[in-house]
């Protein structure tokens, strides 16, 4: 998934790279007829991100939410020290790749649906980080990647924080921990649902307070 927008009404849109693989939300659709909406979107295809923006702009009238849930921590079809590290193996095709998902894709789909955006009284936006995105808590040279675009993200999150000030609203990077999906694997300790629901309602609970912050998904400061 790449992002997941929510609306004051409750509507749920979902954005994934292909409805077709996106199986796991067809019972969640069935259960809320009418309620959810599923557009494809992908992160390093800024046609796609306009595409999906305005299929929202025709459907909604306003939004509340904007969650840039998906990321990358190596590249599909290359060598994973390509992507991690060490320094000798790490590639450009690798860390544009990772910068073009973990960075400009988010940024540009907040920007494709700031309009949205706009028209809610307390618009606001979550970026999911990661504690390896902290300079202060380095704890080696792994996952080179990742942390260093997820750190560019955190920045991204600081600089849009200013920008929706003006909106009486606010963007937060959010670590969620280890997590059990794609890309965490079966054996993380904690069920992305039950991170969600914490997130939520953090988010819901402490709304401006949280502008231009770096947070668990329990609203904890961590260190930038």
């Amino acid at each position: 998934m790449e992002a997941a927008l929510t609306t004051t009404d409750a509507d749920v849109v979902a954005c994934v790279r292909s409805t077709a693989a996106a199986t796991a939300l067809h019972p969640v659709l069935s259960r809320h007829p009418g309620r959810a909406l599923v557009v494809e979107l992908d992160y390093r295809d800024p046609h796609s991100i306009r595409h999906a923006a305005q299929q929202c702009l025709d459907r909604l009238d306003q939004l509340d939410l904007l969650i840039n849930n998906g990321a990358v921590n190596r590249i599909p079809g290359l060598p994973a020290p390509q992507s991690k590290g060490p320094l000798g193996e790490l590639s450009a095709e690798a860390l544009r790749a990772m910068f073009d998902t973990n960075v400009v894709g988010p940024v540009l789909t907040c920007q494709a649906f700031l309009p949205l955006l706009s028209r809610s009284a307390r618009p606001c936006i979550v970026n999911i980080s990661t504690s390896r995105a902290s300079l202060t808590a380095v704890d080696g040279p792994g996952s080179f990647g990742y942390s260093v675009t997820k750190a560019a993200l955190n920045m991204a999150t600081r600089k849009l924080a200013r920008q929706l000030d003006g909106l009486n609203g606010c963007a937060v990077a959010v670590d969620p921990g280890w997590l059990r999906t794609g890309m965490g694997g079966p054996d993380a300790p904690t069920d992305p649902g039950d991170c969600a629901s914490r997130l939520l309602r953090t988010v819901c609970r402490d709304g401006a307070k949280l502008n231009g912050r770096f947070v668990t998904a329990d609203g904890a400061d961590l260190p930038w």
